[in-house]
């Protein structure tokens, strides 16, 4: 974008000529403009011109304006702007004169060019999406226009078809659309996601496999609403489904992906084994939740007994007569971002509530935790602590007023607590840029999305985050410890870990064995409130 001034009767227009990872460099352009101005696309050239009561100026070409005479009825004004006020495909004008009156003129300019009006739609950015940049290419034309919330004109001379249309969204996401026919156009936000945290994958013998996300309880800076942020755990435990970790060559190996548009800061990784009983089922106490942060706990369960229902629970006598027991819940969460908390905070009755956990007691719903915490990503189970009591009048439920999607829940008795059988760092970890995942992406949201390892994509459908990077190759130093000193992983970067298989003993006759990963470390978006 260029820069035109005009104070204290000194004028002058700037362009832009800075390179790309250059600072900004201005080219000086004389320009004689007195008093207000506006920039238009008069008679839809493609090219900016000036517009002021004393006279204006025609572009020339190669960064050059002429003199042009003076609008004929332009009041003197104390401010100008300009839009499409008539839809009629060219730039009208407003000005408000000294008094407080409004002039609205509209153009009625004979030009043999044509334009193209574009409107843009947030579904997950905000629904006006003021903020927007909108580009269009049409062969060696180029035009960049940041959008104000309303439809813009874009004057297109005599092309017909645009070579392409690209939205950068508020929230970073780019949206390109090709060949589109010079018309009138609206064009909703593409559903897709923006940030989530690193995924996590794992070699299963025959293949990488998905598992989750990480590190979705460290949010770095991540609005809560307005003026509020989310409180982060550095540290966070991923269950790792039974058979999805077979050793290769004496070695676990595990990958960690940046597929969205964030920046992930590993400071350590650890792979931990617990053996038990091949008839239990191991649990953890990982959650999102806000603080006290709670130290890691595991649980182990057999038998479980499903409740009826899922947000509202029906407790009979069998789930009512558990002495020790605990709900076990499964899920997943269509993260927002800052922008959206924001608005939300903004609305009556808007504020975020995270899930609390409510028991029939007497006839009447009582809350018995506060902060149940959710799940923290796609997709997870958590454990709540029950109380006996809590049980004895029928029925639980959950009340929030974020995306979580329950999709499972059951109640067991907590058996003795397993202990962890032996841990291991990472033997070797390898930094390298891999791509972004083939993804599924339910249109709904009503589904988490799916990806795919294999045939990764080279490039993103955003600009990368700015700033300095872990350089590639061995970082396994970086990944020992918890001590601030962080693989730093941006947009299509992969992480990939092996650890000894033989740093973990045998397991011993009739039990079974799970993995726990746990990654210390942050995730930051690129959301603009963030």
């Amino acid at each position: 974008l260029d820069l035109a001034y005009e104070a204290a009767g000194n004028s002058a227009i700037l362009f832009n000529v800075s390179s790309p990872n250059q600072d900004t460099r201005l080219e000086w352009a004389s320009a004689a403009i007195a008093g207000p101005f506006v920039a238009a696309d008069w008679e839809n050239r493609g090219v900016q011109d000036v517009i002021a009561s004393s006279g204006g100026l025609r572009y020339a070409g190669s960064r050059a304006y002429l003199p042009a005479p003076a609008i004929e009825g332009l009041p003197v004004a104390a401010a100008y702007t300009s839009a499409d006020f008539n839809g009629d495909g060219k730039a009208d004008l407003a000005a408000v004169s000294a008094d407080g009156a409004v002039h609205l003129l509209t153009n009625i300019t004979v030009t043999p060019y044509q334009s193209m009006r574009v409107g843009i739609t947030g579904i997950k950015n905000p629904k006006l999406a003021a903020g927007s940049e909108v580009e269009i290419k049409i062969a060696g034309r180029y035009q960049k226009k940041l959008y104000p919330g309303f439809p813009i004109v874009f004057g297109v001379r005599d092309a017909r078809k645009l070579d392409s249309l690209r939205i950068t969204w508020p929230n970073g996401l780019i949206q390109s659309e090709a060949n589109q026919i010079v018309r009138p156009q609206i064009y909703p936000e593409a559903q897709r996601l923006s940030g989530s945290c690193p995924q996590v994958w794992t070699w299963n013998g025959r293949e990488f496999v998905y598992v989750s996300d990480v590190l979705g309880v460290s949010p770095l800076g991540a609005m809560s609403g307005d003026g509020k942020y989310f409180p982060v755990d550095h540290l966070e435990h991923i269950q790792i489904p039974a058979g999805s970790l077979l050793p290769r060559n004496g070695r676990y190996e595990i990958r960690l992906t940046e597929e969205l548009s964030e920046v992930a800061y590993i400071d350590q990784v650890k792979l931990l084994a617990v053996d038990h009983p091949a008839s239990q089922s191991i649990w953890i106490n990982e959650k999102f939740q806000t603080p006290p942060f709670p130290d890691l706990k595991i649980y182990a369960t057999e038998r479980r007994l499903k409740p009826s229902g899922l947000t509202t629970m029906k407790i009979g006598k069998r789930e009512a007569a558990l002495r020790n027991p605990i709900l076990v819940l499964s899920g997943w969460v269509d993260w927002s971002d800052g922008s959206q908390f924001r608005a939300a905070a903004q609305q009556p009755g808007g504020e975020l509530k995270m899930p609390s956990l409510e028991a029939l007691v007497e006839g009447k719903w009582r809350t018995v935790i506060q902060d149940m915490g959710l799940p923290a990503g796609k997709p997870k189970s958590i454990v709540v602590e029950l109380k006996p009591e809590w049980l004895a009048g029928g029925a639980l439920r959950i009340v929030s007023n974020l995306a979580v999607f329950w999709t499972g829940a059951f109640l067991a008795e907590a058996l003795p607590v397993p202990t962890i059988t032996a841990s291991a760092l990472p033997q070797s970890a390898d930094l390298r840029f891999r791509g972004f995942s083939h993804a599924l992406i339910d249109p709904a949201r009503q589904r988490p999305e799916i990806f795919f390892y294999p045939n990764p994509l080279p490039a993103s459908m955003w600009n990368p985050t700015p700033g300095h990077y872990t350089r590639f190759g061995n970082v396994q130093p970086l990944t020992t410890a918890a001590d601030d000193r962080f693989v730093i992983m941006g947009s299509g970067d992969e992480l990939a870990l092996e650890f000894d298989a033989q740093a973990f003993p045998q397991v011993p006759p009739g039990q079974t064995r799970s993995f726990v990963l746990a990654v210390d470390g942050w995730a930051k978006d690129r959301d603009a409130n963030t």
